[in-house]
């Protein structure tokens, strides 16, 4: 694993500056970024992560970075407001960093990309709904009822507690998909998951029959 952390000062990234950067997962830079040359990112597959010293709603570089990575990305944004979005695999039309626009696309997400993708990036969004409107925001909703558990199993797999509290807490991940992701982190061995998992099922499940 590697995290590679540029200045304020950067303004561009040459071309073949990461190549064969195999172990690279996350590179950080700050607003000041414009240019990113060819290629900058060939053969660094292991690269899931931006950090973004930058307010989403400001001028950043993520666009051109995007455009070098085809692959499905995560970026963080630090500035202000913090926020995280999911990239898919990249398009021109995926390359939009406002929120409406990300919102306007994901129709078009459903159709194309894996189950576990638009139930990423509505999870991700849904952390940081800033100016979503009521229809994007039943459609991430909708998505993450119908996906909670690919969702659940994804993160059982990395062992991350709090996408699985928001998950039940928010009653996506109910009934049989609970009981199947509770299952699987037993299998995992994973008992702080699984612990938690059957303490959440207990609260939630339980607020939901005093309602």
């Amino acid at each position: 694993v590697l995290q590679v952390v540029l200045p304020d000062t950067v303004v561009e990234i040459e071309e073949l500056a990461f190549y064969n950067c195999r172990k690279l997962s996350v590179i950080e830079f700050g607003s000041a970024l414009e240019t990113i040359g060819s290629d900058v990112f060939m053969n660094c597959r292991s690269l899931k992560q931006l950090r973004v010293r930058a307010d989403i709603r400001g001028k950043t570089g993520v666009k051109a970075v995007l455009s070098r990575i085809p692959w499905e990305i995560q970026v963080d944004f630090a500035g202000e407001e913090t926020a995280s979005l999911l990239y898919p695999e990249y398009t021109e039309s995926y390359g939009i960093v406002q929120f409406a626009g990300y919102d306007a696309i994901y129709p078009k997400v459903i159709a194309e990309e894996s189950p576990l993708t638009i139930a990423k990036m509505a999870y991700l969004r849904l952390q940081t709904p800033i100016g979503v409107q009521e229809d994007a925001r039943k459609r991430y909703e909708e998505q993450l009822h119908q996906e909670a558990e690919v969702l659940a199993l994804h993160y059982i797999d990395r062992k991350q507690l709090e996408p699985l509290h928001y998950l039940c807490e928010h009653r996506y991940l109910t009934g049989n998909a609970l009981e199947h992701a509770t299952q699987k982190a037993l299998e995992d061995q994973w008992s702080e998951g699984a612990s938690r998992l059957m303490e959440w099922n207990y609260q939630y499940g339980r607020n939901r029959r005093r309602e």
